[in-house]
C-alpha cells in the first residue's frame, strides 16, 4: 500500500529527521567533490543553522511527511539580501531539494520546490536562483523540469 505524503512547513520536530536526510543527500553528492562530505559536527553545526535561519525569518523548509510522520524528503529556500546597489534588495535561492529514493519519481521534489517557490514569491520575490554540479545530470534535468534555466556559470578550481 502506497503512503500518502502531505507537503508541510517544517516544525521544530522535524529538524532532526530534515538532518538525516541532508546527510544522505550530502553522501549522493560526495562522488562528485570531496567539499560535499559532512564535518565531524555536522549533525549540531545543521541544527544550529536551520534553528538560526528560522529565527531570521529568512529560511523556507517544506518537508514531504507520511501519516506516520516520517519524513520522505525536503526544499529548503532562503530569502538572501542583494548588495545595498541592486536594484533588488533580495532574492530567492533553493538551497537544496531532496527526496529519499525510495520516493522519488513520484512528482515529490517538484511539489516541494513548488511549495518553496510560492512562499518565496508570496514574500515578494521576483528571482530565483539555485545551483547544480555541472557533471549531475539527473540535479540539471530535474532542475529543468522546474524551470530554472542557465543563467550563470560558476567555475571553480581545486588547490
Amino acid at each position: 500500500m502506497e503512503s500518502i505524503l502531505t507537503i508541510r512547513a517544517a516544525e521544530p520536530s522535524d529538524l532532526t529527521a530534515i538532518a538525516d536526510l541532508w546527510r544522505a543527500l550530502r553522501r549522493e553528492h560526495e562522488p562528485y567533490h570531496p567539499c560535499w562530505s559532512a564535518s565531524a559536527t555536522w549533525r549540531e553545526d545543521l541544527l544550529d543553522e536551520l534553528r538560526a535561519a528560522a529565527a531570521a525569518g529568512t529560511a523556507v523548509l517544506r518537508v514531504a511527511a507520511e501519516p506516520s510522520g516520517r519524513l520522505a524528503g525536503y526544499c529548503r529556500g532562503r530569502i538572501s539580501p542583494l548588495p545595498a546597489a541592486s536594484g533588488e534588495a533580495r532574492i530567492g535561492v533553493i538551497e537544496e531539494v531532496y527526496v529519499e529514493p525510495g520516493s522519488r519519481d513520484a512528482g515529490i521534489g517538484a511539489t516541494l520546490v513548488g511549495a518553496v517557490i510560492d512562499e518565496l514569491r508570496q514574500a515578494g520575490i521576483s528571482r530565483l536562483e539555485t545551483t547544480a554540479s555541472a557533471d549531475n545530470d539527473g540535479a540539471i534535468r530535474f532542475l529543468e523540469r522546474a524551470r530554472f534555466s542557465l543563467h550563470n556559470v560558476t567555475l571553480s578550481r581545486d588547490l
